[in-house]
């Protein structure tokens, strides 16, 4: 009898560690997602737009078992030379982006959104706040609005995100449409954020917190 309940006790007892291995890690993923949500409540971004943004810029394989929720945004990545780290935390995330500093170097994307140093480092006040999700989410947001104001629509607003040349940003864009379709089955299943206001900026009408459908507005 002892045999066949041994190997029970074993399975028990690996499914527990591995919950207690993927809870810190779905907790520190949920914080972008977080930090998406209100900046899209407070800017009216699409939150859409924003959370495949995240995935495109910070996302890493969480894994599919017990626990998993496949690719989600990271907070503690940064992004220097060509390769990309995804920390264990912010101590460890602000030592690297320190240490690359030192080095001379300031073209680093920091956090959820990937914002560049270089390019956008003077608009915060120390390297923790760029580093912060609700932070980092806040002045992603921002930044795509006035993308928007200069090139008019969402779709170029999205591309200009991520480069001002024509053929990359229209990569980005087609990325950005496939990671939202990738992950609607899944966002379905989300608990719901909230009231999802109806409001126009500028442009399109946009649902505030859907994440089903299309991505934003004349996008596709």
């Amino acid at each position: 009898m002892w045999t066949n309940i041994r190997p029970a006790i074993l399975r028990t007892l690996r499914y527990f560690a591995f919950v207690l291995c993927a809870a810190p890690a779905h907790a520190e993923a949920s914080l972008c997602e977080r930090a998406a949500r209100d900046a899209a409540q407070e800017t009216g971004v699409s939150l859409a737009l924003l959370r495949a943004i995240m995935l495109a810029e910070s996302g890493r394989d969480m894994g599919r078992g017990r626990g998993g929720q496949g690719r989600a945004p990271w907070p503690w990545t940064l992004h220097s030379q060509g390769q990309g780290h995804w920390l264990t935390s912010p101590e460890e995330a602000l030592t690297l982006a320190r240490d690359l500093m030192a080095g001379g170097e300031t073209n680093i994307d920091i956090g959820c959104f990937q914002i560049n140093l270089h390019w956008h480092g003077k608009a915060f006040p120390s390297l923790e706040a760029m580093l912060d999700p609700a932070t980092n989410a806040r002045y992603a947001a921002g930044y795509l609005l006035e993308l928007h104001a200069q090139t008019g629509d969402w779709r170029s607003a999205a591309g200009a995100y991520h480069s001002k040349n024509a053929d990359r940003a229209e990569t980005y864009v087609s990325r950005l449409v496939a990671l939202h379709d990738e992950t609607i089955p899944a966002a379905q299943t989300d608990p719901d954020p909230g009231p999802r206001p109806i409001i126009r900026v500028g442009g399109p009408i946009i649902v505030l917190g859907s994440l089903a459908g299309p991505l934003i507005g004349g996008l596709r």
